[in-house]
């Protein structure tokens, strides 16, 4: 049986755990997918950015957010909050 996209993508996700800041960024650079929670009232759920600056704005901007997982690929952090915020719309 083939996985979906999305169980490709979580296969290469990495836990947040691993990785502490080093400046504003993370070393290696990583991308994490978040969750807005709280009192956040965005058409979007699911975000994605630089980790852990986007993490820091989203809490900033909406109060709370939960780090879902981390990407070395840019790309893939984009591609699977897509997929969670369609899943969402389901």
């Amino acid at each position: 049986m083939s996985l979906s996209p999305r169980d490709q993508l979580l296969q290469r996700a990495l836990k947040p755990s691993d990785f502490k800041p080093n400046g504003l960024y993370t070393d290696p650079k990583t991308y994490g997918v978040y969750r807005l929670t709280g009192k956040a009232k965005a058409g979007r759920a699911f975000r994605y950015g630089n980790h852990p600056v986007r993490y820091d704005e989203l809490v900033n901007e909406y109060g709370a957010a939960e780090v879902i997982v981390v990407f070395f690929a840019r790309s893939d952090a984009e591609e699977l909050a897509a997929i969670e915020n369609a899943r969402r719309k389901s």
